[in-house]
């Protein structure tokens, strides 16, 4: 009965997440593309003051030791904020400028294209069945990008460079993944990912001042970005790690692909996107994938 309500607790918290972070991909394209917040200074709010609030719950809850993690593996860490934060964070805000909402959101949740090709540079065994799900993802993220069913592999998509840096973002994404798994394992997903936020700032903080895009938001951007930093950010990923303390990630990992499902419906109502068909296909297809590179080997 206690792991039927625990497994039941884990879903709960694992879809809440997900739906959470659905509205970042909107929410960011407002402020992009609407606003006209430059995408650097947006990736800088976020993360900077997701980061603090992260530091703060872990304090609040007894777990301020985990945080000398800093100090044991310093070097691990900045990189992993380096590619993870600023160069995840800074790519998906300016592929969001220039691209749609649903789109960057299914090419960044279909990374699991890349995780795998290094999982095995890094000798990682991949079953077939999961290189069977990366070939057909491969598919998927290029009929986004391409943006037409009937005249494929002519790149006739007005929002291609958008798409192409939403693909950079994503790639971004599967190195930090695959190169934190260790140290996750050792110091906890939540005290790393809280760590990394604040180390990945710093650079997004000095591309702020080069840029000279540092600047107070108004109240509505301001609003907006607490939103973004609180909600899908430090309340999302303290509530998927809470997920993962009690079901596996194999069982967890599938609940991330409603990500692109609430995006689009979202955009519907906030942003008037119109969705194509070859994103509707797509988004069903990502749904398939994920259950084939992410499926247990039976034993």
């Amino acid at each position: 009965m206690n792991s039927i309500s625990n497994t039941t607790k884990a879903i709960f918290f694992g879809a809440t997440a997900s739906i959470l972070w659905s509205t970042v991909f909107v929410a960011g394209r407002y402020l992009c593309d609407v606003m006209g917040m430059h995408p650097t200074l947006v990736a800088f709010l976020r993360f900077f003051n997701a980061g603090i609030v992260a530091i703060l719950y872990i304090l609040i809850t007894g777990k301020a030791k985990s945080l000398k993690a800093l100090i044991d593996q310093p070097i691990m860490i900045s990189i992993l904020g380096f590619i993870g934060i600023f160069g995840m964070g800074s790519a998906v805000f300016l592929a969001l400028k220039l691209s749609t909402a649903v789109d960057v959101s299914i090419i960044m949740n279909s990374n699991p294209i890349f995780i795998v090709p290094l999982a095995i540079l890094i000798g990682e065994s991949i079953t077939p069945l999961k290189f069977v799900g990366t070939i057909i993802g491969l598919f998927g993220c290029l009929l986004v990008i391409n943006g037409s069913l009937t005249e494929f592999g002519i790149i006739n998509s007005e929002h291609l460079i958008g798409n192409l840096v939403a693909l950079v973002s994503a790639l971004c994404w599967a190195i930090y993944t695959i190169m934190g798994k260790k140290i996750v394992r050792k110091h906890g997903g939540l005290t790393i990912t809280s760590l990394n936020m604040i180390i990945g700032s710093v650079p997004l903080f000095i591309l702020c001042i080069s840029l000279g895009q540092l600047s107070i938001p108004s109240l509505k951007e301001f609003l907006i970005i607490e939103y973004l930093a609180i909600f899908p950010t430090a309340i999302g990923f303290i509530f998927w790690y809470k997920a993962l303390e009690n079901i596996d990630a194999n069982q967890l990992g599938p609940l991330q692909y409603l990500v692109p499902v609430g995006t689009a419906i979202i955009s519907i109502f906030t942003l008037d996107e119109e969705i194509k068909l070859a994103s509707i296909i797509v988004i069903l297809l990502i749904f398939f994938l994920i259950y084939l590179s992410t499926i247990r080997r039976n034993t």
